[in-house]
């Protein structure tokens, strides 16, 4: 049996393409930036999405929202479609 050292699968994963998930919210939910409609991660890093005049804005969980304000936002339940206009 052929033995794979740590570092060939370490090098053969940082080439995998980077996978964006974006679930949509069921309940909008009015945060400090604006009416916030969707989550998206990415490279480990969470965004929120703004809903603004010039359409979606995403920008760093961290800036958009609170550890509470997620568990409450959190509660209200996501889906991966995205909501009908």
């Amino acid at each position: 049996m052929k033995q794979i050292s740590p570092k060939g699968r370490t090098a053969r994963r940082n080439t995998l393409p980077l996978k964006r998930t974006v679930l949509w919210a069921a309940r909008s939910f009015h945060g400090a930036l604006g009416l916030y409609v969707g989550i998206a991660f990415e490279a480990g890093q969470l965004s929120v999405a703004l809903t603004t005049a010039a359409g979606l804005r995403w920008v760093p969980a961290r800036d958009a929202l609170t550890d509470a304000e997620a568990q409450i936002w959190a509660s209200t339940g996501f889906r991966r479609s995205a909501p009908r206009a």
